[in-house]
Formats: C-alpha cells, structure tokens, sequence
C-alpha cells in the first residue's frame, strides 16, 4: 500500500479493491469472505486450505487486482475520499454497524461523512414525501423533535420534504444525531440544494453514508438501494406521510421484510398523500397518534433484552455480566456522553452501543438528549 492507501485500513482498502471490479459483485465477494473471513486474507492469504472451485475464484480476483487500470482506478477514488475526508468501512470489520451486518447481503462497504459514532446509536428511520402538505411538515417537525429528544438518532435520505424536515429537527436538539443516507457516491450530494445542511450533519457530530463509490451520481436505480440501507440501519421506520407511489413505501416495505418495526401516521381520508399511510396500516403498520405509541412499542420490540415478568427484576440489576459491570462503572452518576464512554471504556463503538441499548431498556441507564447515567 502507498502513502494514499495507508490513511485507511489495509481491510477497507482491499474492500475498495474489490468494489471497483465489476465482475466482482457483492454476492460473490459475500461467498468468498464466508471462506476467508476477511478482505485482506482473501487477496493476500494462504488459500490452500479452500477447495479447488474457491481456490480458482480467490486466484481470479487476485490477478484482477494486478491490473494496472484498476490500481489507477482505486488510486483516483482513495484521492477523491481524502479530498472529501471520507471513512471507509469494510463489513468485516468490528466499526461496521451491527443492525446493518445482521442484513442478508450488506453492503460490502461503507463511505461516512462525519461522525461514524452515530452509525451505532438507536435509529429511527423517519421518512416521507417531497411534497407534504403543511401538516405533513408540521408533524415531521414536531414527531422527529420529539423522537430525538427521547434519544433516537434519525435516519432519512436527505431528500427535499419530510427527510430534509427531519434531518433539521435532530440537528436542532442538543446532543441529538442524525444520519443521511445517500443514494450517490459519498462525493456528491443529491439534492445540491442540500449541501449546506450536509456540511451541518458533517459538523454536529452526525454523519452521511453511502454504500456507492466515488463519483456515482443519482440514478434511479440507485434510490430503493439506498431505502434497504435506511431500514437496515434503523429499529423502527416512520411513515409520516405518503402517496400510493413513492419511496417511502418501498422503505417501508423493506423495513417489514427486514423484520423491522414500522409506524404511520393517519390523515384525512380526503389527503392523497395520506393514502400510502392508509395503505401500510392495513398491511400492519402500527397506527401512531403520539411520538410516546413509538418509542413504547420499539421498547417491546426488544422484549428479548429485558426480564421476562417472572423474573425478579432485582436479580437482573444485582448480577450483570462482567462487561455490563465494567461499563457501568465508567458510566456513573453523573451524565456522560458516548464519545467519552468510548474512550474511559476501551469498547470498540459497536459493542459499547449494544451494552447501552440493553442497559436502558433493563432500566439500568437512562438516556436523554445522547447524555447517559446509571440508576443503581
């Protein structure tokens, strides 16, 4: 690797590497990487082990990447990320954010913008049509004002309408994150009339991320792939409002085929842009009236980490894991934010993120406006 390639990871380099050969999809770089667990040992190991179709496969990609129309290639896109200071993270290594890991075929690489930080935190996708109505932008204000303040990071695709409404709602909450997820490469921001409030998520220690190379522009192609990532990233996602054909259905849809928690908003039967709502709370979208329906029913979504009602919740409290103890220990009384728990805890974010999720939701740690404490 030379001096461009050293300011990321050996991981995330080989990951590009693999990126910018067209033949090598990401269905097939999935297959290999379930033989050689990583990147790096997939260009650079010992293959011996794998039988002979493997073996051929992993010698293929190795040749390619000899191709000195490809080393130019990855040459110019390493140029264009340290221009823009883009992050690259491979989905073999432990920054990769674990809801989007547990996706069947997730993206093989990420470009972030900003504060990868928030990639680990709780999301709640929040989306919804370019054209509201006003009281589709009102309630896109005051819900996504409301859900960040209860301690969810909002993710949307920094669209014009209720993604753009929802972005600035939890910027504007003090210590909330949001996350803008881009149908583009991470070099081009799509709406350009959007570009000020991407430097704004840059800044304010939230963060957008794409899973498309450098220089890619907005193709319609592009968009339901970016939708799977907002879902994929998120707990929940909230319609707020929708006509019968748009985006925010396909979010939506593939939200419910993720497993996912997803919530609508009803309006006036007489709205057309209420109707894809409608629609959803027929298919099984909850029904919400308040900001509190959601984050209640998120909270029984993840019933598996609380105790079940037999069980003595005090048991829970008085014996946690080692790694719940050590956390709580750094944690304290006294407010504290993530990035200095992962500094005085050592966790990688990932793991540090898991543990506070299950914390809270035992009722061991609260959090408010990205500033957590411990109860007892």
């Amino acid at each position: 690797m030379d001096q461009a390639e050293s300011e990321i990871s050996r991981e995330a380099w080989y990951a590009l590497a693999a990126s910018c050969m067209p033949s090598f999809t990401p269905v097939r770089q999935h297959q290999l990487l379930a033989c050689t667990e990583t990147f790096e040992r997939l260009f650079t190991g010992e293959s011996v082990e794998f039988n002979d179709v493997v073996n051929s496969e992993i010698q293929r990609v190795r040749r390619a990447l000899q191709n000195d129309h490809l080393r130019r290639d990855i040459d110019s896109k390493m140029t264009v990320c340290a221009h823009v200071k883009a992050q690259l993270i491979a989905v073999t290594e432990p920054e990769y954010p674990v809801q989007l890991k547990a996706l069947a075929m997730a993206p093989p690489l990420l470009f972030v913008l900003g504060d990868p930080v928030a990639l680990h935190l709780p999301q709640l996708a929040v989306v919804g049509s370019r054209r509201m109505t006003p009281v589709g932008a009102s309630n896109a204000r005051n819900w996504s004002r409301n859900l960040a303040e209860s301690g969810f990071t909002l993710t949307s695709g920094l669209a014009l309408g209720i993604d753009a409404i929802a972005h600035k709602a939890a910027l504007d909450v003090p210590g909330a994150r949001t996350v803008a997820v881009m149908a583009t490469g991470i070099d081009i921001i799509y709406p350009r009339r959007h570009s000020e409030l991407a430097q704004r998520i840059e800044a304010l220690s939230s963060c957008l991320v794409t899973e498309f190379l450098p220089a890619q522009q907005a193709l319609p192609r592009h968009f339901p792939q970016r939708d799977r990532l907002i879902s994929g990233l998120s707990l929940g996602v909230l319609v707020v409002e929708a006509a019968m054909k748009s985006g925010s259905l396909i979010t939506a849809r593939l939200g419910m085929e993720q497993n996912k928690e997803v919530f609508a908003i009803p309006g006036s039967v007489h709205n057309p842009l209420a109707r894809g709502c409608h629609y959803l709370i027929k298919q099984g979208a909850h029904l919400v009236d308040t900001a509190s329906d959601i984050t209640d029913q998120l909270q029984s979504a993840l019933q598996g980490l609380r105790p079940s009602k037999s069980e003595d919740p005090a048991s829970v409290i008085l014996a946690p894991t080692l790694a719940e103890s050590q956390l709580l220990a750094v944690i304290g009384y006294e407010p504290i934010d993530i990035d200095h728990l992962t500094v005085l805890s050592g966790c990688e974010v990932a793991a540090l993120s898991a543990l506070l999720i299950g914390l809270e939701l035992r009722g061991l740690v609260s959090q408010k406006e990205g500033l957590y404490h411990r109860f007892c």
